[in-house]
């Protein structure tokens, strides 16, 4: 049994769009590639945690220790639903639910 910790991505087009009128496209996903990398690092050095799983639409090309799951679209909840009946099927003893916001990106 293991304890995971989730982390809810939009995609990365749609991310940081506050911040529209101040940065370009590619700044913005830059941004929210930088601060993902952040998160999981700071998962990473948390005790209680043996494993991460980011939830996104998108692949994130991310490192081999972290484990993707395609989001399949409806939100945060809906996200948050997904990943946990992943985990149940992989034998997870709990579920840590990450966000930045509502979401991370948002």
């Amino acid at each position: 049994m293991t304890n995971w910790a989730v982390v809810t991505v939009k995609e990365l087009t749609r991310c940081k769009q506050r911040l529209a009128k101040a940065l370009a496209p590619g700044v913005r996903k830059d941004l929210m590639r930088r601060m993902l990398g952040d998160v999981i690092e700071a998962l990473r050095g948390a005790t209680g945690i043996s494993h991460i799983l980011v939830i996104s639409p998108e692949d994130l090309n991310l490192d081999k220790d972290v484990a993707w799951l395609r989001d399949a679209g409806g939100g945060l909840n809906a996200a948050a639903e997904q990943a946990a009946g992943w985990l149940q099927a992989k034998g997870a003893a709990g579920m840590l639910p990450g966000k930045v916001g509502n979401r991370l990106g948002h």
